[in-house]
């Protein structure tokens, strides 16, 4: 369960980074040591699909991004039974060019038996990771599942202390951990779980809440993680970026960076890499006071 207080203290850091950051005209990324990359490869994250309809948005939203340049796509899965939801991905992936490269998220959506029934039809088609199929209060059931299963298992979204972060990683819960900078304490607390996942010999793929900021803060605290895992998996070190083209997201941030080639670079710029409108905001909120 996300804390109110967490999301607080999350977008306090982040200010004060991007502050810190711009009075000394460097980046985020140099703030904290210096970059370790100057360009990572995104994904981008499916924004849902509805009941019926999930091999045919799929197959929208794979083309979509596929005419923008992105070589990685995440599905939700967990939205038709197994059998069907396995078939729709068998076409999903036949119909697609082997370059696009596919994740797939459960949302929680699983039990323990249908889970395993779809790691394992995963693993057989190749998707690069497996991420949060079982209810997260707790993760209760997740050391099992990633034991059983070839896949890596990803998680940790919502993780939002330290503790929580170690319990997962001590429990072998996820082969891939993803702290959310807007839930878990800021970009240093990402960096943080990095180094904390490479003596677990697990990999840090943080995850990015959909919004300008929290785009921008996970692609600066991604290009500070170094090499993270002994289990041969650092090509799996992506940035999440939302499938959508959000209007709102835009005009609020009109510089976000968009993916060229599949492949997003760190910004050099001061603070976070981004300006946010003022106006924009201030015109989008009162909008959205006046609709309430």
């Amino acid at each position: 369960m996300v804390v109110p207080q967490c999301l607080a203290v999350s977008a306090l850091s982040i200010a004060l980074d991007d502050l810190a950051a711009r009075r000394l005209g460097v980046s985020i990324a140099t703030l904290y040591g210096g970059p370790f990359r100057a360009h990572v490869q995104a994904y981008g994250a499916s924004y849902g699909s509805l009941p019926g309809r999930t091999l045919e948005s799929w197959i929208d939203e794979a083309e979509a991004l596929a005419a923008r340049g992105f070589l990685a796509m995440k599905v939700r899965l967990g939205v038709l039974p197994v059998a069907e939801e396995c078939n729709a991905l068998e076409q999903l992936r036949a119909r697609m060019p082997p370059s696009l490269a596919l994740m797939g998220d459960g949302n929680g959506g699983f039990n323990a038996t249908t889970a395993r029934q779809m790691g394992r039809c995963a693993e057989e088609l190749g998707l690069l990771w497996f991420e949060e199929p079982l209810p997260i209060e707790d993760y209760v059931g997740y050391p099992e599942l990633a034991a059983a299963l070839t896949i890596p298992l990803a998680g940790g979204e919502l993780s939002q202390t330290r503790p929580a972060t170690l319990e997962l990683l001590s429990k072998g819960a996820v082969d891939i951990i993803q702290p959310d900078p807007v839930n878990c304490g800021g970009i240093g607390e990402v960096i943080f779980t990095g180094a904390l996942a490479r003596l677990f010999g697990r990999l840090c793929v943080p995850h990015t809440s959909g919004g300008a900021i929290g785009v921008a803060a996970g692609l600066q605290a991604l290009a500070c993680l170094p090499d993270q895992s002994l289990l041969g998996l650092n090509e799996l070190q992506f940035l999440e970026y939302p499938a959508l083209v959000d209007p709102i997201q835009r005009a609020i941030a009109p510089n976000l960076l968009e993916p060229k080639d599949g492949w997003v670079d760190v910004p050099t710029s001061p603070g976070l890499g981004i300006d946010i409108d003022g106006d924009a905001v201030e015109r989008l909120a009162s909008s959205r006071l006046m609709v309430e």
